[in-house]
């Protein structure tokens, strides 16, 4: 039997059969010529619903008697010479504007009516990283930085000066900061502070800040050989982790390879125009890529990072110091005695000014180490009917730590064990002590617990070697 769908206006009409599924039968129903056959073992269909399942359309616009018809129109073709995908990694494109506040957003629209395009030297490689300050924006390429203009464009007079004009353009005229440097293939090292933006160019061996006095090679500043050894460790599989520590104003760096065989994380402080501590953000690391330190981040006074699927806050008050990524770590400085480094001298005591919980690991020479030296705090005991406390290790006169140094290995009780040195006297209890022979002493301070640990200066007294 046919079907037969009753139209009422005097238009052109096309009919469109939906087959689905449908809940009330077992199967999918199937297409329907408008007929009923005995041969058809399957449910046989309510025909009222296949009338549901016509869909009319008009042909003519408004559904108005002799009105224009609608149809495809002209097709235009055209014809690509190579029509593959291509990736421009120098070039720009942008869309149309968003406006929040009017609720006009053309983030979608992509006039190619319009020039909405913006390229770059290639031979610096692909871009890699974009940043808009005021009216300006900022292009990281791999091998080069450059700024272009943002709706306005520049002039230039025959003296060689610039007139900054407004102009029916989003991206002015690009130009590039002077020196070869770039962000390679890390733009995860970028951070920025003020006016003062930071990156890596691992290319290069540096660590670079770009600000109004153009780019600056800050890691030269004491520590060129270091980011010359270490960042060619990182690899073109590694990370660059940076970011800005808000909470003590300072870029933090974090050097890592593919596997985490190199794991190092450094500061850089703008006050002392160096690098001042090193972080140990690989304690407990398993050698796994979720042991990355992959984001960082800044929010009022606090800095965060995310490692292994967590977001940890630093500085808290909420766990002991030296305490990262829920594994508990110490604290230590090293540094150098180095006055009059052509003379050779005999390293006496060790004095500081700070708190009460460190102690000394070494002191080092080209010739000799010291034994260790406890800390006030950890040192002190009571011999028997003795109210007066002892000391191991540094003891305390007004508001200072003082110790002798003892050399490493010496039997203080034999009869020769300080021939040939300059013996000092003894000062609370302590035996008579020698001190360390050599040119240049290195030192390393320890903090003996998990609490603040403060210190201030370090000195020794010394004396001309004469043996």
């Amino acid at each position: 039997m046919a079907a037969s769908i009753e139209i009422t206006f005097y238009n052109s009409y096309v009919g469109k059969k939906v087959i689905n599924a449908n809940p009330k039968y077992d199967a999918v129903i199937p297409p329907w010529t408008g007929l009923t056959s005995a041969a058809y073992t399957g449910n046989v269909p309510d025909q009222s619903l296949y009338t549901s399942q016509w869909y009319i359309e008009e042909a003519r616009i408004k559904g108005g008697f002799n009105n224009t018809i609608t149809d495809l129109g002209v097709n235009a073709h055209a014809v690509e010479e190579e029509p593959q995908l291509q990736r421009r990694g120098n070039a720009m494109i942008y869309s149309g504007i968003y406006n929040s506040r009017t609720g006009v957003n053309q983030t979608n629209v992509f006039s190619v009516a319009d020039n909405i395009t913006k390229a770059v030297d290639p031979r610096y490689g692909s871009i890699q990283k974009l940043y808009a300050e005021d009216t300006r924006l900022i292009i990281f390429q791999e091998q080069k930085v450059s700024s272009a203009l943002i709706d306005k464009d520049a002039i230039y007079t025959a003296e060689g000066g610039n007139l900054t004009t407004l102009a029916n353009i989003v991206i002015g005229s690009i130009i590039p900061y002077a020196g070869e440097y770039g962000i390679a293939t890390n733009p995860e090292s970028f951070a920025v502070y003020g006016y003062r933006k930071y990156f890596a160019d691992r290319n290069k061996n540096a660590i670079l800040r770009l600000s109004a006095d153009g780019i600056t090679e800050i890691s030269s500043y004491g520590m060129k050989d270091w980011f010359r050894d270490n960042l060619a460790t990182v690899g073109v599989t590694g990370k660059i982790q940076g970011g800005w520590d808000m909470h003590n104003k300072q870029y933090v760096v974090s050097l890592q390879n593919n596997t985490l065989d190199f794991n190092q994380t450094l500061t850089y402080d703008e006050a002392v125009r160096g690098w001042t501590s090193f972080m140990p953000w690989s304690i407990g690391a398993s050698g796994s890529s979720n042991d990355f330190v992959s984001t960082t981040s800044s929010l009022r006074n606090s800095f965060f990072t995310t490692r292994q699927d967590g977001f940890y806050r630093h500085y808290s008050n909420s766990v002991p110091y030296n305490n990262f990524y829920q594994e508990q770590g110490t604290a230590s400085i090293d540094f150098i005695f180095n006055a009059d480094p052509s003379v050779v001298k005999n390293f006496r005591t060790v004095n500081y000014e700070g708190s009460d919980n460190w102690r000394m690991d070494y002191l080092m020479t080209e010739y000799e180490s010291t034994e260790p030296i406890a800390s006030y705090v950890n040192g002190s005991y009571f011999l028997p009917n003795v109210q007066t406390p002892q000391y191991l290790g540094f003891w305390e006169k007004e508001g200072k730590y003082f110790a002798n140094v003892v050399p490493g290995g010496v039997n203080s009780t034999a009869v020769d064990a300080y021939s040939g040195r300059v013996i000092i006297n003894d000062v609370q209890g302590q035996s008579a002590k020698s001190g360390v022979k050599g040119t240049v002493g290195r030192v390393r301070f320890v903090a003996d617990n998990t609490q603040v640990a403060e210190l201030f200066a370090v000195s020794s007294v010394f004396n001309v070697s004469s043996y």
